[in-house]
């Protein structure tokens, strides 16, 4: 997915864990606020900025990929019992 990763780790054979990690957050868009040059203000669907102040549209996010994730992931059929 470019900059963005999706990772799953398999602990100890028991815990599943799954890790979403982004080195560039300007390709993921959400709807924020946007000041114009001439003074107004609209909200829009805009780039995600790198500031402190993004966090949680991030965790948002990236929350929602996990739970894509967990979704696809769980579809698979399994033929072994337990």
């Amino acid at each position: 997915m470019g900059e963005i990763s999706v990772k799953i780790y398999d602990k100890f054979g028991s815990v599943l864990r799954i890790e979403v990690t982004s080195n560039d957050v300007s390709q993921l868009r959400s709807f924020r606020e946007v000041q114009k040059r001439d003074g107004t203000v609209e909200v829009k669907m805009a780039p995600v900025k790198k500031s402190i102040y993004s966090l949680f549209v991030l965790a948002r996010i990236f929350k929602n990929a996990t739970r894509r994730y967990l979704e696809f992931i769980s579809s698979f059929d399994d033929p072994r019992t337990g």
